[in-house]
C-alpha cells in the first residue's frame, strides 16, 4: 500500500460532509488539490526545466472559488 502524503491526509480530513458547510468550500478544496499536484509535478521535474518559468492552467467552473483566489 503506497504511503499517503501529509497533504493527502489533510485534504481527506478537511473535506466537509456536513450539508451545513458552504458548498464552495468543496470547490476550493478541489482547486487547492489541483494546485498542490501542479506544484509537486514542477518540483519533481525541476531538473529538466533548467530554471525555465512554468505556466500552468487549472480549469474550474466555480466562479466563487476562482473569485476568492483572484488577487
Amino acid at each position: 500500500m503506497p504511503h499517503e502524503s501529509m497533504d493527502d491526509s489533510l485534504i481527506k480530513r478537511a473535506y466537509p460532509v456536513d450539508p451545513l458547510y458552504d458548498p464552495n468550500l468543496g470547490e476550493l478544496l478541489a482547486i487547492a488539490e489541483a494546485l498542490a499536484t501542479a506544484i509537486q509535478e514542477i518540483s519533481d521535474n525541476s531538473d529538466s526545466l533548467g530554471g525555465e518559468r512554468v505556466k500552468m492552467t487549472i480549469f474550474s467552473d466555480s466562479r466563487d472559488g476562482l473569485k476568492a483566489l483572484d488577487g
